[in-house]
């Protein structure tokens, strides 16, 4: 039983240390499920995922992205593991900019506890990252 709880805070010790590292180095965030990769200056002209603002926020945050032409655009937002919370955006949209509003609650519509979490915008193969904190 020992050793078992021994492997188990080595776990526990190797999630937190990668945790940490993904909530405080310098680029965007983490590699999401469909490896999503963080915005780049190389991306296609016209195509782009601005910081939500406020942030840090507490009641409500606005998302403005760009498409570069009529496409199937979708948002989503993940915790600080990965996990989808809840899509926001799942439609084909027009060419130019949009704005959608998070008010921190999950697909159930329950509120999530403050702290950090992330959105992506994927239009077909491109996909850009951005992290938020949302407030207690």
């Amino acid at each position: 039983m020992t050793a078992l709880r021994i492997v188990g805070l080595i776990v526990l010790a190797a999630v937190l240390a990668v945790g940490g590292y993904l909530l405080f180095r310098d680029d965007e965030g983490p590699l999401l499920p469909g490896g999503a990769a963080t915005e780049s200056p190389a991306q296609e002209e016209g195509f782009g995922l601005e910081q939500n603002q406020p942030n840090p926020f507490q009641d409500v945050t606005a998302i403005i992205y760009q498409l570069p032409r009529r496409e199937r655009a979708t948002i989503t937002i993940y915790n600080t593991l990965g996990a989808p919370v809840l899509t926001l955006v799942d439609e084909e949209q027009e060419a130019g900019f949009h704005q959608v509003q998070w008010d921190g609650k999950d697909r159930n519509g329950n509120r999530l506890t403050g702290g950090v979490y992330f959105y992506q915008l994927t239009v077909g193969e491109r996909q850009a990252l951005r992290r938020m904190v949302l407030l207690p």
